[in-house]
């Protein structure tokens, strides 16, 4: 059996595309199929989940050589055969964060078989709970990645992973630093931009700039769909921008609006810490790393860690939708969970990015 990639585009309808599948056994005998979403009639039991669909074919067993029609624009599927049905399974992720802020934060990022916590800073039964309004399970979720030791990063760690039975994915600096007892739990050690498998998923590590002892953002990658983590970061720098630029969607940190932190009643040295080199982005950092970062096919920017007393979640919807495009803007707030989106490969181009003379009049 034989896979091949095929057109989808990570539609729900109208995608169409046309598929060649010749028998292995009789080369000279080859027939073509043409699906329509929107037409296509699912037998009972055939739609397997919301991603998986299955029409039949003639028994046999099967070569498949996919020729999308070009003129759609779109891609991301995979097709395969068991001689008797042909399955068509989208290469998406689907992503939500449970919650995001100095209360706690918590993203879930996974396929349609596995997926992975970054970050734990919700308390278990809470995690648990969020997961299941979106009709998520926890029996999916196969390891946690910890950003840095910071209690609001942690918090539902422990009870969470021994509960679950769940690998814990820490640096060795980040682990001593945060005072939990560590016995009965799996430990995994990384290193920055290594590439961990955890079934279909693969998540990459690389270093940011944060007042804690080792920290890291992740990106997670299915096929060739990726989703990237960038929160608590003092700064932003090249390596940042690598990563950012390889994802379709992503969760970035805004967490403050400058006049708000200036007027506000933080204590000097407090204000000073938010805004240094190793402490948060700003909404204008934030929204200039976007701005000149963004990838063409980015889907989603879920701002994220913002302010509860320095920010409003309308300043940073207003800022970034003003020059956002076709990307969507999601704020991940610190009270619930942003529902479950769907982030597939998209082909089609974005609009233009601002030009660098627009970039400079907005700051």
């Amino acid at each position: 059996m034989s896979k091949q990639l095929v057109d989808t585009g990570g539609r729900d309808s109208h995608a169409v595309f046309v598929i060649r599948i010749t028998p292995v056994f009789f080369d000279s005998f080859s027939y073509v199929v043409t699906v329509n979403y929107q037409n296509l009639v699912f037998k009972s039991g055939d739609n397997i989940n919301r991603n998986v669909f299955a029409f039949e074919v003639e028994k046999g067993c099967f070569e498949v050589h996919g020729d999308p029609c070009k003129d759609n624009g779109c891609q991301g599927g995979r097709l395969n055969t068991d001689g008797k049905y042909i399955y068509l399974r989208t290469m998406s992720l689907f992503v939500s964060s449970l919650n995001s802020g100095s209360n706690g934060n918590c993203y879930y990022i996974g396929n349609e078989e596995e997926a992975v916590l970054i970050d734990a800073g919700i308390s278990s039964r809470e995690t648990e709970r969020r997961l299941k309004r979106q009709e998520l399970s926890i029996r999916k979720v196969k390891a946690i990645f910890i950003t840095h030791e910071h209690a609001d990063h942690i918090g539902g760690l422990r009870k969470l992973a021994k509960r679950h039975n769940l690998p814990v994915y820490i640096t060795n600096e980040t682990r001593r630093e945060t005072r939990l007892e560590w016995r009965d739990i799996q430990v995994r050690n990384f290193a920055p931009h290594e590439e961990m498998v955890i079934g279909k998923l693969k998540v990459t590590a690389f270093p940011i700039l944060h007042d804690a002892n080792d920290p890291h953002g992740f990106i997670v990658s299915h096929e060739d769909v990726t989703v990237g983590v960038f929160t608590d970061l003092g700064t932003t720098n090249p390596v940042l921008q690598t990563y950012f630029q390889r994802c379709h969607a992503a969760f970035l940190e805004a967490n403050y609006d400058e006049g708000m932190l200036e007027s506000g009643t933080y204590p000097p040295r407090l204000k000073d810490r938010i805004r240094g080199d190793y402490g948060h982005l700003s909404n204008l950092q934030a929204l200039q790393f976007f701005m000149t970062s963004r990838p063409p096919f980015m889907s989603h920017l879920f701002l994220s860690h913002l302010s509860q007393n320095n920010n409003s979640p309308e300043i940073v919807q207003q800022l970034f939708t003003e020059v956002a495009g076709t990307t969507e803007i999601v704020i991940a707030t610190r009270h619930n969970e942003t529902g479950v989106f769907h982030i597939g490969h998209n082909g089609k181009q974005r609009s233009p990015q601002p030009t660098a003379a627009a970039q400079l009049s907005l700051f």
